[in-house]
C-alpha cells in the first residue's frame, strides 16, 4: 500500500450492516477498472446494537460477509475489524444503544462530527463518506461534518440498490454466481441479478472552521456550525474606542491602546482620502498621537513612550513595527482566511515616489467608528 494515498472508507450504519458491502462493491468492483476505489481501511460509525451485527454478519468467521466479497472479487487486504468500529458515546461516554432524547442526538452529533474531524486531520489521506446507513440524523451529521472539515481529494456517497434487493435482510451484494436468497413471501431471488449504483453528492467544503479549533479538535458540532457561520459570513469591522474594543467578523480581537490608535489612524485617513497611507506621509506622526489621545491622557506612560519614539517623525522602523504586531493578533484571533480583508496590506503604490501605500480591504460601509454612543 502507498501510504501518502491511504484510502479510508467511512459508512455509518444502525441495524443494516449490509451498507457496508454494498458500499465497498459499488466503490472497488462495480465501476470500471480505471475507476475502482479499494479503500484500504474501513470504518464503521454506530450504535452498540449495531456494532455488534457488523460483528456477528460481516467479521465472524461465519457468515463472515465482508470476507466473502473480497475473497469473490479478489479484493486486496482491507483493515476492517473492532479498531475500526466506533460506537456513539452519551454524555456520559457511556456507548449507545440508540438515538432516543434530545441528549442522544446532540451527544451523536458531537460524536460524528469528532471522528470526521480526526480522520481528515490524518495527512496523505482520501476519506469516502457514505451516508446510506443509520438513522437519518446520522446520516445528515457525518455529511455536514465531512462538509466542514473535508479536504479536495474527499468524498461523500450514497448506494442505491435496486428493488425489491434494498430491503432484503439476506442481501449484502451482488454475487458472482448464483446465489438464492427469499423475500419476505418467500419468493426466490438470484441476488445476481441485483444492480447497485453509487450516487456521489457533491458538497461545499468549509474546512476554515478548522482553523479555530482546539489543538486536540474537542469542539462540539453546534460550535463547529457556528463558527463555519461566522466564517462565511460578510466581513463587517466595528470599533468602539470608548471601551478600546475591536470586533472584526463578530469576533473580539485584543489590541493594545496604541495598536487600536495606529490602527483607526490608517483606516480614518483611508476613509478621507480614499488612498492608502505610507510610512513617509507627512504628519502621519501627529495623526497617530491625536488618535492615540482619544484613548489615553497625555499623562499616560505608553503615550509618552510613543511620543518619544516619534520626536522625529514617523520611520519606517515604527509603522512596520505596529502593522505586523496588529497583524499577527487579527490572524491569531480570526484565522488566516478569515483575517484577510482586516489586515493591514499592501493597496496601490503611490503615483509619485511610487511607493506601496497600506490599508484595509473593507468598504466603507463595512467599517464602523463608534466614539461615545454615536458614529465616527
Amino acid at each position: 500500500m502507498d501510504k501518502a494515498n491511504k484510502k479510508i472508507l467511512l459508512c455509518v450504519t444502525g441495524l443494516s450492516p449490509q451498507v457496508i458491502t454494498e458500499t465497498l462493491y459499488a466503490l472497488a468492483v462495480e465501476p470500471d477498472l480505471a475507476q475502482r476505489w479499494i479503500p484500504d481501511e474501513v470504518h464503521v460509525i454506530t450504535t452498540l446494537e449495531g456494532a455488534e451485527r457488523v460483528q456477528l454478519t460481516l467479521l465472524d468467521e461465519a457468515p463472515g460477509w465482508f470476507n466473502k466479497i473480497r475473497q469473490d472479487y479478489e479484493l486486496p487486504d482491507i483493515l476492517f475489524n473492532n479498531s475500526t468500529i466506533h460506537i456513539m458515546q452519551n454524555k456520559n461516554s457511556e456507548d449507545m444503544d440508540d438515538i432516543r432524547t434530545l441528549a442522544d442526538n446532540t451527544a451523536a452529533a458531537d460524536y460524528i462530527y469528532q471522528k470526521v474531524y480526526e480522520l481528515c486531520r490524518q495527512k496523505n489521506t482520501q476519506l469516502h463518506v457514505s451516508l446510506a446507513g443509520g438513522r437519518k440524523t446520522m446520516g445528515f451529521y457525518v455529511g455536514y461534518a465531512l462538509s466542514l472539515n473535508g479536504r479536495k481529494q474527499d468524498r461523500l456517497s450514497h448506494v442505491l440498490v435496486s428493488s425489491p434487493y434494498e430491503s432484503l435482510k439476506d442481501f449484502y451484494y451482488p454475487s458472482k454466481i448464483k446465489n438464492v436468497i427469499y423475500q419476505a413471501d418467500g419468493k426466490p431471488l438470484d441476488a445476481k441479478n441485483a444492480k447497485i449504483t453509487l450516487a456521489e453528492i457533491p458538497f461545499v467544503r468549509m474546512k476554515q472552521a478548522q482553523d479555530h479549533q482546539l489543538e486536540d479538535g474537542k469542539i462540539s458540532f453546534s460550535q463547529a456550525v457556528e463558527q463555519a457561520q461566522q466564517d462565511i459570513g460578510e466581513p463587517e469591522l466595528m470599533i468602539n474606542l470608548m471601551y478600546k474594543s475591536f470586533l472584526a467578523h463578530g469576533k473580539p480581537v485584543k489590541l493594545s491602546a496604541s495598536e487600536l490608535a495606529f490602527y483607526c489612524m490608517i483606516i480614518s485617513q483611508q476613509k478621507a482620502t480614499g488612498k492608502g497611507v505610507h510610512w513617509s506621509d507627512e504628519n502621519l506622526d501627529q495623526l497617530f498621537k491625536c488618535q492615540y489621545l482619544k484613548m489615553v491622557s497625555d499623562l499616560s506612560g505608553h503615550y509618552i513612550k510613543a511620543e518619544e519614539a516619534l520626536k522625529d517623525g514617523m520611520d519606517k522602523d515604527f509603522f512596520d513595527s505596529k502593522k505586523s504586531k496588529i497583524n499577527r493578533k487579527i490572524k491569531q484571533a480570526l484565522g488566516e482566511k478569515v483575517a484577510h480583508p482586516y489586515l493591514l496590506q499592501k493597496l496601490d503604490k503611490t503615483p509619485k515616489t511610487n511607493y506601496y501605500q497600506f490599508g484595509v480591504k473593507l468598504s466603507e460601509q463595512k467599517i464602523k467608528i463608534n466614539k461615545w454612543g454615536t458614529n465616527d
